[in-house]
């Protein structure tokens, strides 16, 4: 088939911390999360063959009050 891709897994993981406010009286939370894209690096394309990106590491930190 034309720009035919084949089927394949790409793997995400992330990490969610929550340092204070999970008790109900508490008003405010800080949370942290740590999240990986593309966790084992494979080079890939989308179906128009535009390259998709590598492996993408995001560090967020939260605060609600």
């Amino acid at each position: 088939y034309f720009q035919y891709q084949p089927g394949r897994w790409i793997f995400n993981v992330f990490l969610t911390y929550s340092v204070f406010g999970r008790s109900v009286r508490e008003k405010s939370e800080l949370t942290l999360t740590l999240e990986i894209k593309n966790l084992e690096d494979r080079r890939v394309s989308d179906i128009t063959g535009y390259p998709l990106p590598g492996r993408s590491i995001y560090g967020t930190v939260s605060y609600r009050f």
